[in-house]
């Protein structure tokens, strides 16, 4: 018997978590503060050719010190809240591109695997989210940057440079996360589809039961 399509007013159903555990979630938010850390350090003590640092040396130690948590953090909502995380995630890389030279570079595509591989519309919502913000991030770090530089076309090439390092990582991510996505629903459907067969058998063996009680005492 087919079941009722829910109506236009009906409650939305809750977020499903994707796989994993808290306390996976807290040590790769570690990991990842270890990385994205690393990563903002490198990028203020390198130097890059082109690229001038347009904060003094304590401002941009502050601000590295506030966005490599806050970037680590987005790690303990990828299960629940994978794209606001993401969200998130492009909202601080601006800054962190615009004023330190750093991409986060292996968030980007560890979150992209999580937005992937959450509940969708199709393949091409996914392609979106994975896109769009980062897209954006670099879009708001060029705003950030170009006013303050002497050669906007050296910061252009930077930001660049830097999309295309990342680029390829979220590309691998997010395909990676789509096919996880694919196989969990491929196992739902086969669990599904043994668990009827399995209670048809038992309805059969009992109705076949019940016929033999009946059959006996007439």
């Amino acid at each position: 018997m087919p079941t009722a399509e829910p109506g236009p007013d009906a409650p939305a159903p809750a977020p499903t978590p994707l796989p994993g555990t808290r306390a996976g979630d807290v040590a790769l938010a570690v990991l990842a503060l270890i990385l994205v850390a690393q990563e903002l350090v490198t990028a203020l003590v390198l130097e890059i050719p082109g690229y001038t640092h347009r904060l003094t040396p304590p401002l941009s130690v502050a601000l590295a010190a506030v966005l490599s948590p806050a970037m680590a953090a987005t790690v303990l909502l990828r299960r629940h809240r994978p794209r606001r995380a993401y969200l998130v995630l492009a909202v601080l890389t601006a800054p962190a591109m615009a004023f330190l030279g750093g991409f986060a570079t292996l968030l980007w595509p560890l979150l992209a695997f999580s937005v992937a591989r959450a509940p969708q519309r199709g393949p091409a919502g996914a392609a979106a989210w994975v896109t769009l913000p980062w897209l954006g991030a670099l879009g708001l770090a060029g705003l950030l940057r170009v006013p303050v530089s002497p050669d906007p076309a050296t910061e252009a090439g930077m930001l660049v440079g830097g999309s295309v390092v990342v680029a390829p990582l979220l590309v691998i991510a997010a395909l990676a996360g789509r096919w996880s996505r694919s196989a969990a629903l491929r196992a739902d459907r086969e669990r599904a589809e043994t668990d009827r067969l399995r209670h048809g058998t038992a309805l059969a063996a009992e109705r076949s039961r019940i016929a033999e009680e009946i059959g006996g005492g007439v």
